[in-house]
């Protein structure tokens, strides 16, 4: 997202992280160029095309998606969303439908105001070949009992989350799967750190990430889940996405005003297997 309140309080406290060089156990897989995605804010590994991450720009770059090519960081295809306006679309997830399809959710969810009475959901079929184009989408409706700001999504098989980002202390909020066409509430289950500004589900449902702009959390189960792990992620201007590797061992992320493509090694606990 752009720098707004929320970021400014992080800068005054001096716990932003300022561009690094990846640790030996971290790699840097490619470096895009171009301002065609200059303000990644998330991060979907793809469940039908090996290789390639789904990723988007935070508000103002409406309800497009971008399929990146991991090796090179090149953009193989650019899909963008019939009649979705995208007023703030902050993170991304891949699933597979109840018939089997690779799906993705793209989560306008974006509030810094709070001014927002309800937030959008936009769920579509991955795309079988990498080509652009235009493809419509189903709008779901999520209500809070009042205004969130949000920036991460989780997709599992009978439920999805968002996590709140807060100055002090996120709020996990439930829905239920499947959606309805009216709206669907979203219920407290949980709390998380402050600037949570991306999640992911793991491949195998066991665990899930959850990022904010220096470190990335670790749980196993569905939120609110157990933390397993916790650890520092490779110094970015603003760490905005995270994406689990296919293989569940280790990450991806990404981040505004950052070219790096990064990979973060990991492995389960041995407590947590």
């Amino acid at each position: 997202m752009a720098l707004r309140r929320a970021l400014a309080a992080v800068l005054a406290s001096g716990l932003l992280a300022v561009p690094g060089v990846a640790s030996a156990e971290d790699r840097v897989l490619c470096q895009m160029s171009g301002s065609e995605l200059d303000e990644i804010s998330g991060l979907a590994y793809s469940n039908r095309h090996a290789g390639i991450v789904w990723t988007h720009n935070d508000s103002g770059g409406g309800a497009t998606v971008y399929a990146l090519d991991t090796r090179t960081c090149d953009v193989r295809a650019t899909v963008t969303l019939v009649g979705m306006p995208g007023i703030d679309p902050e993170a991304i997830a891949a699933s597979i439908d109840a018939r089997g399809r690779p799906v993705l959710w793209l989560a306008d969810i974006g509030d810094n105001a709070r001014k927002r009475p309800r937030v959008f959901l936009y769920r579509f079929v991955e795309p079988d070949t990498l080509s652009d184009r235009a493809v419509s989408a189903r709008k779901f409706v999520v209500r809070y009992p009042k205004p969130v700001d949000a920036e991460a999504v989780l997709v599992g098989a009978k439920a999805l989350w968002i996590i709140s980002k807060d100055g002090t202390a996120g709020t996990v909020w439930k829905v239920r799967l499947p959606l309805r066409k009216k709206a669907n509430l979203a219920r407290r289950v949980g709390r998380e750190g402050a600037f949570v500004s991306d999640a992911a589900m793991a491949p195998n449902g066991r665990y899930y990430v959850v990022r904010d702009y220096s470190e990335a959390r670790v749980y196993q189960g569905s939120p609110p889940g157990r933390l397993v792990d916790r650890f520092g992620l490779p110094g970015q201007i603003q760490g905005e996405a995270i994406t689990w590797m296919p293989d569940g061992q280790g990450f991806l992320i990404a981040s505004e005003r950052d070219p790096r493509l990064i990979e973060v090694t990991w492995s389960p606990p041995r407590r947590a297997r």
